[in-house]
């Protein structure tokens, strides 16, 4: 396989910059996720790697070699787009197989990888449908099998999954990262659903207009985010944000007057000032009456699904949300008390950036 060393891209259209200076590595057998909104420079990425576009600045070097000047059919990588498709008059086998007939494979052996990815994605019993008669999903399966069946160095995968309805991409996300570790792909993912990014990667890049905000393990980009923005596009619902003073190792929230303590991790790294308080809606706990260091607030909208409850709360004029049990007694209108988990509590500068403990 491959590892992946991206320095420095830089591509515009026009005036409008698509990547500024993006630069991380993929390492051999990794799935790494790009992960922002539309028009981010996600897809402008993949297509710089695969050749489709020519950078401005910057190198793509694999296994140490710097490939800008490859031509795209000669960068032995396999490029799936959302807008995926088929050849309607070929069976999925024949479809299979005609990546492998431009290669020096005898009869014998294109069957076999044939056979090999067929067992892998499950789909032995397709093979001699036409696309026609294929479900979306199965019909996902055999595209990506047409990718990786000539064994590509480097698999780029463009929102795949992007067309499919919610059910179908929860189970194709388990597919495909399974299909990823058994056939050992260095993959490089697109995405705009943050669910996607979290669940099935090792490494999440996180770009927005054109710039790295973040790279790290799912686990670190979620309980650390780097700033702001991050946080506003990882996690379903969102990081709470407030605005808060700190002084004398108290914090107040703006809008609500209340002093609490500041968590012990903050309390000789925040000087007297403002911040930003962000703390995530499983970590704000409804809690009696009687709890030290918690805030007076108000019960403002209460969503139920079954296995939790989503609560809008007011505190002044901020408002937050906390995801809470469904055994919870609240309504509408209650006046209530809630607590941060202090090990949870993360502060910004004003200027959205983390500051760590």
């Amino acid at each position: 396989m491959a590892e992946i060393n991206l320095v420095g891209l830089t591509k515009t259209f026009g005036d409008v910059v698509a990547l500024n200076n993006v630069s991380f590595h993929v390492a051999d057998q990794e799935f790494v996720t790009m992960l922002g909104p539309t028009g981010a420079g996600k897809t402008t990425t993949l297509r710089c790697v695969a050749g489709l576009e020519k950078l401005e600045k910057g190198e793509v070097d694999v296994n140490g070699s710097n490939i800008n000047e490859l031509p795209p059919g000669q960068r032995n990588m396999a490029y799936v787009s959302q807008h995926y498709a088929l050849y309607p008059h070929m069976t999925v086998y024949r479809n299979l197989q005609f990546p492998l007939d431009k290669t020096n494979l005898n009869a014998q052996q294109k069957k076999q990888r044939i056979d090999e990815m067929a067992k892998i994605l499950h789909i032995e019993h397709l093979m001699q449908r036409y696309p026609s008669k294929l479900s979306g999903g199965e019909m996902q399966r055999v595209v990506i099998g047409r990718a990786m069946v000539r064994s590509p160095q480097l698999f780029l995968l463009d929102e795949p999954l992007s067309n499919l309805d919610a059910k179908l991409r929860e189970e194709l996300r388990f597919e495909l990262k399974r299909l990823q570790k058994e056939a050992g792909a260095t993959t490089l993912f697109v995405t705009h659903d943050q669910i996607e990014a979290m669940s099935m990667s090792d490494k999440v890049v996180v770009i927005h207009q054109g710039v790295i905000q973040q790279i790290g393990t799912p686990a670190d980009i979620y309980s650390y985010p780097a700033n702001t923005l991050v946080s506003s596009i990882v996690g379903t619902p969102p990081m709470n944000l407030a605005p808060v003073v700190v002084e004398d190792g108290h914090y107040r929230i703006e809008s609500n007057g209340h002093l609490a303590v500041l968590p012990k991790s903050y309390q000789n790294v925040l000087a007297a000032g403002e911040y930003l308080l962000g703390v995530r809606p499983e970590d704000v706990k409804i809690v009696p009456e009687s709890t030290p260091n918690a805030l007076d607030a108000e019960a403002y909208l209460i969503e139920a699904f079954g296995y939790e409850k989503l609560i809008e709360i007011n505190l002044g004029n901020v408002r937050i949300r906390a995801r809470v049990s469904p055994r919870v007694q609240v309504k509408v209108g209650d006046q209530i008390k809630i607590h941060f988990d202090e090990h949870k509590m993360r502060f910004f500068k004003t200027d959205g950036s983390l500051i760590r403990a």
